[in-house]
């Protein structure tokens, strides 16, 4: 099993950012998950499987003020992630690439562990390329 994250979170408008902002963001939520996906996926090929979780963040599907770097490498690694569960699908390599998307203000350690473990257990075994989104204030419904 390889989990990928918890992204950087950085809260700047547009115009207080800095291009080595937006590449540092760049660099934590986009290179380092790319790098454990070429990796993992290789190593768990050898093995013949595996469960890949990429930690991201609600922001890759809705932007938000103030958020654009989080925004732009939140939705990067969600297709980042699409993609490499298609592209394991394709060779029936027996690895699945799953994501949970967490609300940067309001999830909690608990929920995303629990997650991840589902993700990671036999009862998701016939998930890939799928989201869990953890969004809300957690007080229910």
């Amino acid at each position: 099993m390889l989990v990928n994250g918890p992204p950087d979170v950085l809260t700047k408008s547009i115009g207080q950012m800095s291009l080595d902002d937006l590449r540092a963001l760049e660099e934590t939520n986009v290179v380092e998950p790319w790098l454990g996906l070429k990796h993992g996926i290789a190593a768990m090929r050898q093995r013949g499987g595996g469960s890949i979780v990429n930690l991201s963040l609600t922001l890759a599907r809705v932007g938000a003020a103030n958020m654009s770097g989080n925004c732009a490498t939140a939705a990067g690694l969600r297709v980042m992630a699409q993609a490499a569960a298609l592209e394991c699908g394709e060779q029936s390599d027996g690895i699945r690439v799953n994501s949970i998307l967490v609300d940067h203000q309001s999830s909690v350690p608990a929920e995303v562990a629990a997650a991840v473990v589902y993700l990671a257990s036999d009862e998701s075994r016939l998930m890939t390329a799928a989201e869990i989104a953890l969004e809300g204030d957690g007080a229910g419904a």
